[in-house]
């Protein structure tokens, strides 16, 4: 790996630590705007994943075994190529991308603003509604 990418990916998770735990914002959209993101409730699903409930993970997001197989597509391809400069990772992320959106898209119309997906009424938008 060049020290280059190295470096940005150090940086990154440095910002992304900064963000959630000194300025408290888990996630840009829900801070401005109040509405959840598309990968709203992914990490609790994760969590529940380890714990081998399924049924909970899915309710939490349901594309949360997707983004496991996703990750581990991509994993194996850096593996067998050293590069995620491949067209089979580009086609992955596009699908993964796809169904993302198609998803969001669905909890947005049929479970926003029911929990999991709340309206923060915290949030910068909704504070200037007030």
């Amino acid at each position: 790996m060049k020290f280059i990418q190295l470096k940005n990916i150090i940086f990154g998770c440095l910002a992304i630590a900064l963000l959630i735990f000194v300025v408290d914002v888990y996630c840009p959209l829900e801070t401005i705007f109040g509405i959840p993101c598309p990968g709203c409730g992914m990490s609790t699903a994760l969590y529940y994943v380890l714990r081998l409930d399924f049924a909970t993970a899915i309710y939490f997001h349901p594309m949360v075994l997707v983004c496991i197989l996703y990750f581990m597509g991509i994993g194996i391809v850096y593996l067998k190529y050293h590069t995620f400069q491949v067209k089979i990772v580009k086609i992955f992320t596009i699908i993964f991308v796809g169904l993302l959106i198609i998803t969001y898209i669905y909890r947005m119309i049929n479970i926003f603003p029911e929990y999991p997906m709340l309206y923060n009424e915290d949030s910068i938008l909704g504070r200037i509604i007030k």
